[in-house]
Formats: C-alpha cells, structure tokens, sequence
C-alpha cells in the first residue's frame, strides 16, 4: 500500500497525484507494479472550534464536531469514544457535555499554524520527532494518551 499526503491550502488535482504516485512507484520498485485501488479524501485541517450542538439544536458527531484530529485526519477512535459518551448520557438522561478543547487541541493549533506559516520549519520539527522520539511514545501522543511529563520529554526533543 503506498499513500500520497500532503499539507495545503487547495486540494491537489487528481492527475497531478496520480502522476506523482506514479513517478514515485516507478523509481521505487525494481519491476512492474499495478495499481489496484485508489481511495482519496480530503481531511479538514482547521483549529476552528466546533460546537457539540448545531445551530438548530441537534447534536454534532464525527466530523461535524471537530473529532478529526486536525494534524494527522485520525478520526475512528476518537469518533467512537464520543459516540459512546453520547450513547452512555442519552441512556443515563444525562444531557451530552459541551466540547472540551484541550491541549491537544492547542497543540494541534500550533502545529498547523507552523505548517501553514513555515513549512519548513515544520518538515525539521516533524524529522527531529521521529528521529528521536519513540515511535510507541509518538503514537500515545497523537492518540492524546500521554501526559504532560511526557508531552515535555517529547517537546525538549524537539528543535
């Protein structure tokens, strides 16, 4: 499976991927390769603070309520974790809580404001976490399950 992400303002055209994918697999794989699904999406990266309910009164879920981590599209968990939190009030008639944003939702924030400002600098920062930062440890963080002692061991590694 080969994956072509990018960070932008505008959706790329589809040739313009295809080509790239393409350029790619031919310089990468020694021999004949066949191209045998092609999936796209288009992830909202945006530190724009959604609400638990729409304008109309009804609950927001999933994308409508911001529970696409911005920096990275990971959706299913954090989905699911809110849809159980919502399924657990509706059965417990406890009114659905308002949406907390934390800090990973100002970390998130940062990011995508240095990815957009100074890609660059970006590209250093996101090569130094992975050179130096567990990968178990990255995963934790970008699930939102590390703490701030270890949200400070990561940050000290980076530039």
């Amino acid at each position: 499976m080969v994956e072509i992400t990018s960070f932008c303002s505008q959706k790329y055209q589809a040739n313009t991927l295809k080509q790239s994918l393409e350029n790619y697999l031919a310089t990468t794989i020694n021999g004949p390769f066949t191209v045998q699904k092609v999936e796209e999406a288009a992830i909202p990266m945006t530190s724009h603070p959604f609400n638990r309910f729409s304008p109309e009164g009804a609950i927001n879920i999933g994308t409508a309520a911001g529970k696409i981590k911005p920096t990275t599209g990971y959706a299913f968990h954090r989905i699911f974790k809110d849809s159980t939190l919502l399924a657990d009030c509706f059965f417990n008639g406890v009114p659905p809580p308002a949406l907390v944003h934390n800090r990973f939702f100002m970390y998130d924030s940062l990011l995508l404001k240095l990815l957009l400002q100074k890609p660059a600098s970006a590209k250093a920062v996101l090569e130094q976490l992975f050179q130096r930062v567990p990968y178990a440890t990255i995963l934790r963080f970008l699930d939102e399950d590390t703490d701030l002692w270890n949200e400070a061991k990561i940050f000290l590694q980076l530039p």
